[in-house]
């Protein structure tokens, strides 16, 4: 017996959908694409949206555009999905493993004052299963670049604020188990210009060193 860890909704409409682009054969970044940051834009009211090819690469823009390399270290929860560790690796930082909260799924601040050092360049925080990260605000005011993960977690809140628009960078991933199904896909999210032209550059590789 095969138990299912999710089911994607797929209607008519967006198997028309998907046939329509495959007959414009304008498959990368075409004008369905910039819909989409528009919609999410105007959604989050976070004026910048980046697509990505998945989650995994929306993680690894966001650490190329805060120019995260070695030596720097990256805190995330100890339970996490593995595309959260393996970026960091890439960029040659190190990941710095932080306690999740006794009765949640998230690191609590009290976890990440305790593994925070002068090397500490960025903090990464999914809202595991939907569940807020409660002490974000407070993490926030730690003045560490904060990175929220909403691959599970989008349409969700805390305290009337929608997620993804806490942080300086929030990521999002549209593979077949998340919340929202384009088969694959990810978005980088932010309100700083000057991180969102770093991402774009390095999209389009006009970043690469």
């Amino acid at each position: 017996m095969t138990i299912p860890h999710s089911l994607p909704s797929i209607d008519e409409k967006d198997i028309e959908a998907v046939v329509s682009v495959l007959r414009s054969k304008n498959l990368q970044d075409g004008a369905l694409v910039g819909e989409l940051e528009q919609m999410m834009t105007e959604w989050l009211k976070v004026p910048y949206a980046i697509s990505t090819a998945n989650g995994f690469g929306a993680i690894h823009l966001a650490l190329l555009a805060l120019d995260i390399q070695k030596g720097d270290e990256v805190i995330i929860p100890s339970y996490t999905c593995s595309a959260l560790l393996h970026p960091i690796s890439l960029v040659g930082a190190k990941p710095i493993i932080t306690d999740i909260g006794k009765n949640s799924f998230n690191a609590t601040l009290q976890s990440i004052k305790e593994k925070s050092s002068n090397r500490t360049r960025a903090i990464i925080l999914p809202h595991t299963f939907g569940f807020p990260v409660n002490d974000i605000q407070a993490v926030k005011e730690l003045g560490i670049p904060l990175r929220e993960v909403c691959a599970q977690a989008i349409g969700g809140s805390l305290k009337g604020q929608k997620l993804g628009s806490i942080g300086d960078i929030s990521i999002f991933s549209f593979y077949a188990s998340k919340v929202v199904c384009g088969g694959d896909g990810g978005m980088l999210m932010t309100k700083d210009p000057e991180l969102a032209k770093s991402a774009r550059d390095y999209r389009s590789y006009n970043g690469i060193k």
